[in-house]
């Protein structure tokens, strides 16, 4: 299991931010206690993991985190040069991000831009296009904006939309003095902003409907992979709510088609989270109201107090889409 401080290290920043992330990650931490206390397996043991593509500067697979994850990362270059090497920084970050919060998730870097304020809105319409096609991806992470719509960018959003691919994307790191930036305003994209570990504004992000961590380093950037990692274990913690090993059946399903009907049911309802409503609808399950936003606090709702009630609660949130 990773430690709660190696995910800590990766947010840096100035002294007090550290001291921030280390609280909002030592609450994250009681996450994990849930999902391995409830025998979600790791991803060696798993096929099925969830699929994240990033959009960004690419990989450096001189990090040693990363070194050790390889097997859970692929890359694909957009751009001209073809090389997937990330000399920038930016998606470096944010892959250590996303592999160490999102545990049974496997990371496919699509790099579309050499450095973090030079995205190429070519290289993103296409590579949104291979996650959906080649990739056949669950989640897509874009830690970037532009100031103005791009029309490929947006026909690509809204082909993955139909596919049911949960796209993620930073609204800003200028504060309300600009507009949310483009595809986070889009209406099938999930716009994040950031906040402090108190659940604060921290400057970065006009208004958006749900915020995580990001103070440290560069805002809603690095907010964006937090969330997005969050909704990857969630959509693996669901996964496993459609076998009876994981949650048992209700004492009322006797008969075999009483059986039958609550696995069916099950099978249908779980299948919702895959789907913009529903985890738009699981995302704000995961947080507390902070100031009209949705921040962000998966711990909860993963708290081991609370085991048992988990997995009703979140199926009753889905089921409540009908």
């Amino acid at each position: 299991m990773n430690e709660v401080t190696d995910i800590s290290t990766v947010v840096h920043g100035k002294t007090d931010d550290k001291m921030q992330s280390k609280i909002w990650f030592g609450f994250f931490k009681s996450v994990f206690d849930f999902l391995d206390n409830a025998g979600i397996p790791s991803w060696e043991d798993t096929e099925n993991l969830v699929k994240i593509s990033v959009l960004d500067t690419g990989v450096n697979m001189d990090n040693p985190f990363l070194r050790l994850n390889r097997d859970r990362i692929d890359s694909t270059s957009f751009i001209d040069t073809g090389d997937t090497n990330d000399t920038d920084g930016h998606g470096t970050h944010i892959d250590a991000l996303l592999l160490k919060m999102a545990r049974n998730a496997k990371i496919y870097v699509a790099k579309v831009a050499e450095t973090h304020d030079s995205p190429d809105s070519v290289a993103i319409a296409e590579a949104i296009e291979f996650a959906r096609k080649e990739w056949k991806v669950d989640i897509i992470n874009m830690s970037f904006g532009f100031m103005e719509p791009c029309e490929p960018i947006r026909q690509e959003i809204q082909l993955a939309h139909s596919a049911d691919i949960i796209m993620f994307a930073a609204g800003h790191n200028d504060g309300g003095n600009r507009p949310i930036a483009f595809p986070a305003n889009s209406a099938n994209v999930i716009a994040i902003g950031a906040t402090n570990s108190h659940g604060k504004d921290s400057g970065f992000g006009p208004f958006m409907g749900i915020i995580s961590l990001g103070k440290s380093k560069s805002g809603t950037s690095f907010a964006t992979p937090i969330a997005a990692g969050i909704a990857a274990l969630t959509m693996d913690y669901v996964s496993y709510l459609k076998d009876p090993e994981f949650y048992p059946l209700p004492p009322k399903a006797k008969t075999e088609d009483e059986v039958k009907e609550v696995l069916e049911d099950r099978q249908v309802v779980a299948a919702r989270i895959k789907t913009l409503e529903g985890m738009t609808a699981a995302l704000r399950r995961l947080s507390v109201d902070s100031n009209s936003y949705q921040y962000l606090s998966p711990w909860t709702l993963f708290d081991l107090r609370q085991r048992d009630e988990v997995p009703s609660i979140l199926l009753n949130c889905l089921r409540g889409l009908r």
